[in-house]
């Protein structure tokens, strides 16, 4: 008895409490979790920004850029193989494979070109334009995919469309051997990459749209030059088009009308034009300045839109066939002759170009060819601004978040270098005050500032901490997850939280982005103005909603 009692009390030594156990297995676990989450982000963006560098260096060929988010694709989401495919509005292509196998290739690739199949999950994301995402090959409903999971070995899968104007044009399929529920986060990563996979298609589309105007038309090499040294800014396209017309055409005017975001018609003259010493011909072209911006509806170009061709009156006083309201313009101008060419991009009117003769002398077919290139130039230079600042944004926004989650990393104890990198990225990006607050004792404390003048903080301390008062509107829909946004915060119907913090600092316009934890409201994020600002559009309100899911 007296030996036994001293090994129990050993043994009592020995065993901890279970919840001590628990308490002390927890943290390392959560730590690992968190750095296998950092571990994946900093690989997504790293692999993003390969990409983005090889289209850059890729302009004339999309094969590269296929290549490389293939194999980005199925190394980031542990697939076993992928493809991509395109697709041109009547059949699909196979553009490009990862990790096929050789009898794959042999029996399948031949396969193609194809009319669509829509019991295949390829066609169906190209036909739906929308993400399809199959469990089991196995058990599909559809037995031309149950004999193609079979001969592959597929069992779960997963297929994003590539998308342009809404429009399918292709594919990105990957495919795993077991079956199982395919991860949100998978799904937008391979959204991303078809997005970049898109950007690669057009840029090479439009090069060779380029490349084949040069070999058509010498005569606006000097266009093609401006449009390859200044692919961010349309206007010294413009104004280099323009003048080409002035002196090819030997016309007194030439214009460039295109469709605002307002939806109306606004006019480009030259400046040579506008500023002209003859006094006459600068009178007409302030004048004509001052009818425009105008409704679509109601312009002579807009009627060239409308009609997909170039419209040509030779004599516009005294032509049978000259709408009365370009005829009226005799009695500003003069009688004239005058070209309009629509500027179409996919088939949808984004504009026309537009030049006079005076005195009258009608416009030969090889002018109106001529017109015709310059037309599609323009649309050219457009699309190549669109493009390289859409490219240039997304990798702005992705080296944003990059930088913030190294902040992350570097400061896994104190939150308060988080807060002030993602003020100060969310002022660079937006070039609007920026304001993090944070909920604490049931109140709203300043966590971080940026863009704000000397006696703008001080105007912002005097207002914080601000009690929460949870039965408002503006906090129940904050913690719901919605974004506010108020483009005027003067306008009716403005909660009354948000018409106070407004007052009390000297906005007019305000965006809000909850922080939130499941239901529980941490905090929020706002861009403020001064001045009534412009609804932001899809992208911004995502970029700002990453940047309070990393605050």
């Amino acid at each position: 008895m007296g030996a036994k009692r001293p090994a129990s009390k050993s043994r009592a030594r020995k065993r901890p409490p279970p919840r001590a156990k628990v308490r002390r297995s927890a943290a390392p676990a959560k730590k690992v979790s968190r750095a296998r989450e950092e571990a994946t982000a900093r690989q997504q963006l790293a692999a993003t920004a390969e990409i983005l560098k090889v289209i850059s260096e890729s302009p004339t060929d999309a094969q590269p850029v296929f290549k490389k988010i293939l194999a980005a694709a199925v190394r980031l989401c542990h697939a076993a193989e992928g493809a991509v495919f395109r697709f041109d509005g009547n059949l699909i292509h196979l553009a490009g494979t990862h990790n096929w196998s050789r009898k794959a290739l042999k029996t399948r690739v031949p396969l193609f070109p194809r009319p669509p199949n829509p019991d295949v999950i390829t066609d169906q994301v190209i036909l739906s334009a929308d993400v399809v995402r199959l469990a089991d090959g196995l058990n599909s409903p559809h037995e031309s995919q149950r004999a193609m999971a079979v001969a592959g070995g597929w069992r779960r899968m997963l297929g994003v469309p590539m998308l342009r104007e809404g429009a399918s044009i292709g594919a990105i399929v990957l495919a795993w051997p077991e079956p199982g529920k395919t991860p949100d986060q998978q799904v937008k990563l391979l959204q991303t990459f078809a997005d970049q996979a898109v950007i690669a298609i057009e840029n090479v589309r439009l090069f060779n749209e380029t490349r084949e105007a040069l070999e058509r038309q010498t005569a606006t090499a000097e266009v093609l030059q401006v449009i390859s040294s200044s692919v961010a800014d349309t206007a010294p396209v413009f104004e280099k088009i323009i003048q080409s017309c002035q002196r090819l055409f030997r016309s007194g005017h030439a214009g460039i009308a295109l469709i605002g975001d307002d939806g109306l018609m606004h006019l480009t003259q030259g400046i040579d034009t506008m500023n002209s010493a003859d006094e006459r011909i600068r009178t007409v072209a302030r004048r004509i300045q001052a009818e425009f911006p105008r409704p679509v509806r109601d312009s002579i170009q807009g009627y060239a839109i409308h009609k997909r061709k170039v419209l040509h009156y030779a004599d516009v006083q005294h032509g049978a066939d000259v709408p009365k309201g370009l005829r009226r313009s005799t009695e500003l101008a003069g009688n004239h002759s005058v070209l309009f060419a629509p500027m179409l991009w996919e088939d949808k009117g984004i504009g026309a170009m537009q030049v006079v003769r005076n005195p009258p002398e009608p416009f030969t077919d090889k002018d109106i060819s001529l017109l015709k290139t310059f037309a599609d130039q323009a649309v050219i230079a457009i699309q190549n601004a669109r493009l390289f600042n859409e490219t240039r944004e997304a990798l702005e926004r992705q080296t944003a978040t990059a930088e913030i989650l190294r902040v992350i990393s570097g400061s896994p104890t104190d939150v308060q270098p988080v807060f002030a990198a993602i003020a100060q990225t969310a002022h660079r990006l937006f070039n609007r005050t920026v304001a993090l607050q944070i909920v604490r004792d049931g109140a709203l404390h300043i966590g971080a500032l940026a863009g704000f003048s000397a006696e703008g903080i001080e105007k912002a301390r005097s207002v914080y901490p601000m009690a929460l008062k949870t039965s408002n509107r503006a906090v129940r829909a904050m913690r719901e997850g919605k974004v506010l946004e108020r483009t005027d915060v003067q306008a009716p119907g403005t909660p009354s939280v948000v018409v106070e913090i407004a007052r009390a600092s000297g906005f007019r316009s305000i965006v809000t982005v909850p922080l939130l934890r499941g239901e529980e409201l941490l905090g929020q994020l706002s861009l403020n103005s001064e001045v009534v600002s412009p609804r932001l559009d899809e992208k911004q309100r995502d970029l700002l909603t990453t940047f309070a899911d990393q605050a």
